[in-house]
């Protein structure tokens, strides 16, 4: 009985060990089933925050679909509001895109296709930087010092581009702190990327370099911000206003009509002075008395200009800003008039351009409309006579604006100005002003036309509309090339079919401008030319459709006349004050073209020079004409403001 006792006891004793280590054995696989990477527990909360995160981006998806117009392009106003309504944020917007935080998370969205470009949870701190530069002893090179000051586990990536050329800075990063050189003025991109405990935070910065230079304006290259009519600015330019007109959209050199605005347009900037990337403007066809015209759409905007001392240097010499043109140490040269509006954006100040501000107020000394514009539209080509051919300027009456005919010539300043008043008064045609000739040459020279490169001369001794010389400089004995070839589209604004012609070359342009010196030369001019004498009359005599420039009443040459309008109320917007060099010269203006004032007896402005011309014609061109001159020279163009 004892021993079968002890059995029993020993083997009570063996199953209890062996249970617990059933137990402590089943007890681990069940914690780890719980927990873990693969755990029950690690899977509910990942299970959890990946319904979270689902939600957030569900949310911005949302409101992105409820801002989205026909086109494909996000509505940023209406999508902020959808934002705010379903609880999120807006933390930063750029020309392309806009970034908001919703429920600990954070989206950038391109504004112009609607899709989300990254999602990422919003926690973790942003990289701070402290940026410090030192001239180097001979003040020629500019070392720029970028510290990382804040908690942050490590520095992944630290750049500095600049903005004027698009090159990147080499330089030397060591832990928390980069060390960067250049000998070019201009303003900088600093870019930070840096891990921590929410991952991965980038930091960027805009950063001006000034090393001493002398200052120049013989050159420059053009920066635009896309402004709506309250001049708010915004990432892509105003939709075109059709007025009733056909969209146009071109297929190789083939014409197509869209029936929407997706595909039509787009305007598309540049990032370096080498880019290729091509920009398309809105064209648009108009039928007037049973004929085709052309026209192409110049949106709002504001500008600020980058000098340097001719085209081939990299070296920046001063800026025309919100400021007023100035060299890079600050120091103003020429103010802006009290009636310019500036605008700021990313630490640097852009002046809006007159050719879309309502001037009543000031009497329209700018060039301004009588209303807040949200652009124009400019023809595409010099003006035509209904009946014009290759090999005929014709004998019609009404306005024709296509490639591959002769142009409107033998007509006088004053029947360019009702000729053009006339075409569709329900469009407000008319005479293309200084002022919207200035528009147009600066969007050229912008990151979204030809990026500052000179546009190629019409060299056709024919004065055929559209035509290209192949080379900025072509003699008018050299070979002529279509619109529609590859040669032949470089004579436009944009470097392909969707620019503006006859810029530079063809006939010389008559603009509604002149100064009111009240002699007899303005009489051609009279219907709309004031011929009273009167030394103060520019301050009054200005309307939307005619620019007035003041004068010298004691010595009227065209070097005085340029002073007066230097230190008056004007000189800004029309490719005069900011772009040359002195009131009357040869090679003067930016790429070495002619600038002449108007004077006693040449008291009308006229733009773009003559097929003649070679180098010293152009976009930046302007000379003086008066009454007696030969008519079978110029030409004109045609604006429409306003349905």
């Amino acid at each position: 009985m004892k021993k079968r006792t002890k059995q029993v006891s020993g083997i009570t004793l063996i199953a209890l060990v062996i249970t617990i280590i059933i137990l402590l054995i089943l007890a681990g696989v069940s914690i780890a089933m719980l927990t873990g990477q693969n755990g029950l527990l690690t899977k509910a909360n990942a299970a959890k925050g990946q319904t979270q995160e689902q939600s957030a981006k569900e949310k911005i998806q949302l409101a992105i679909m409820g801002s989205v117009d026909e086109d494909g392009k996000l509505n940023v106003e209406d999508f902020k509001k959808e934002i705010e309504r379903l609880g999120g944020t807006v933390i930063d917007q750029t020309e392309e895109t806009i970034t908001v935080e919703m429920d600990g998370y954070e989206a950038v969205i391109d504004i112009k296709t609607g899709k989300i470009l990254s999602f990422e949870s919003s926690k973790g701190v942003r990289p701070e930087l402290d940026i410090k530069q030192e001239l180097s002893t001979d003040k020629t090179t500019v070392t720029i010092t970028v510290t990382v000051t804040n908690e942050v586990d490590k520095v992944d990536t630290m750049v500095i581009t600049n903005l004027d050329t698009g090159e990147t800075l080499a330089g030397n990063v060591n832990g928390k702190t980069g060390t960067f050189t250049t000998t070019l003025n201009g303003f900088y991109k600093v870019e930070v990327k840096a891990t921590t405990d929410g991952g991965q935070k980038t930091k960027i910065q805009t950063i001006e370099v000034q090393i001493p230079v002398e200052f120049s304006m013989g050159y420059g290259r053009v920066e635009v911000v896309w402004l709506d009519t309250s001049d708010k600015i915004i990432p892509t330019p105003n939709e075109p206003d059709l007025m009733g007109m056909t969209r146009v959209k071109w297929e190789g050199t083939a014409e197509q009509n869209p029936t929407s605005n997706n595909g039509w347009y787009e305007y598309k900037a540049k990032t370096g002075k080498d880019d290729n990337n091509e920009s398309y403007w809105a064209n648009a066809k108009m039928t007037k008395n049973g004929v085709d015209s052309y026209f192409v759409w110049i949106p709002r905007y504001a500008y600020r200009i980058t000098y340097y001392a001719n085209k081939d240097s990299n070296q920046i010499t001063g800026y025309c800003d919100g400021k007023g043109i100035r060299e890079v140490n600050g120091n103003v040269k020429q103010a802006l008039p009290s009636t310019a509006k500036t605008v700021e954006k990313d630490g640097k100040s852009y002046i809006v351009h007159p050719a879309f501000r309502d001037g009543t107020a000031n009497k329209w000394k700018n060039g301004e409309w009588d209303s807040e514009l949200s652009g124009i539209w400019v023809a595409k080509y010099e003006s035509s006579k209904n009946d014009a051919t290759d090999s005929s300027a014709g004998s019609g009456t009404n306005i024709k604006i296509v490639p591959n005919v002769q142009s409107w010539r033998n007509i006088t300043i004053g029947d360019c100005y009702t000729t053009a008043k006339s075409y569709d008064t329900g469009k407000e045609s008319h005479l293309m002003k200084n002022s919207e000739w200035g528009a147009v040459a600066y969007l050229t020279q912008s990151q979204y036309g030809r990026n500052g490169h000179e546009i190629d001369i019409n060299n056709s001794s024919s004065y055929i509309t559209g035509n290209g010389g192949g080379s900025p400089n072509a003699s008018s004995s050299g070979t002529t090339y279509a619109y529609n070839t590859e040669q032949g589209m470089k004579a436009s604004t944009t470097g392909n079919i969707y620019g503006i012609y006859d810029l530079s070359g063809g006939a010389y342009e008559r603009v509604a401008g002149y100064i009111s010196n009240g002699k007899s030369s303005l009489s051609q001019g009279s219907s709309f030319a004031n011929t009273t004498a009167n030394p103060d009359g520019y301050k009054t005599l200005s309307s939307k459709y005619a620019t007035v420039y003041p004068y010298d009443n004691i010595n009227d040459g065209a070097s005085n006349n340029y002073t007066v309008y230097k230190n008056a109320e004007y000189g800004y917007g029309d490719s005069i004050l900011e772009t040359s060099r002195r009131g009357g010269g040869t090679f003067t203006s930016w790429f070495e073209e002619q600038s002449y004032f108007p004077n006693t007896s040449y008291p009308f402005f006229i733009r773009g020079g003559n097929y003649s011309e070679a180098a010293s014609a152009g976009a930046f061109y302007f000379t003086n004409t008066g009454f007696n001159e030969n008519g079978n020279i110029f030409s004109f163009r045609v604006v429409l403001a306003g349905a």
